[in-house]
């Protein structure tokens, strides 16, 4: 058998081989499910003007780094709706990691109920939602970060 030909069926087998390997690759994570995320309901704030806009009442936590300097980077997003009465705001946060939420706790107000993504039931976070906003629907909602 030529050399050629030997090539040929060598390259053959081999890319038959990897081939089935690529199928089986796992698909990419749907971000929505990254980082630390909460859902919480929180007062509103704030009078609405210039000075005072109105929104979630919720601290942003702040770490420090070695030279003492804040950093903000902890946090990485949130993103609010309002309840229909206006008077409070069903929040997401997302955060790199749990410390950064834990730190907001001695800060938020003591009636604030908090759903961690994965470790209540989506049930009950619909239900505990919609007693502030009755057309609440899960889907739109979620910070996607990269």
């Amino acid at each position: 058998m030529p050399k050629a030909l030997l090539k040929i069926i060598e390259t053959t087998f081999i890319l038959l081989l990897a081939s089935p390997t690529f199928s089986l690759s796992q698909p990419k994570v749907d971000p929505g499910h990254l980082y630390e995320r909460w859902i919480c309901v929180v007062p509103m704030t704030g009078t609405g003007t210039y000075d005072d806009p109105r929104r979630p009442g919720l601290p942003l936590p702040v770490s420090h780094d070695e030279e003492g300097a804040p950093n903000h980077l902890d946090l990485l997003s949130f993103t609010y709706q309002l309840s229909d009465d206006g008077r409070f705001a069903l929040v997401e946060l997302a955060a790199r990691n749990r410390e950064t939420l834990l730190n907001i706790l001695p800060f938020i107000h003591p009636g604030t109920r908090i759903f961690e993504k994965g470790k209540h039931q989506r049930a009950d976070l619909i239900r505990e939602l919609r007693k502030f906003k009755k057309d609440f629907l899960p889907q739109p909602w979620g910070v996607r970060l990269p």
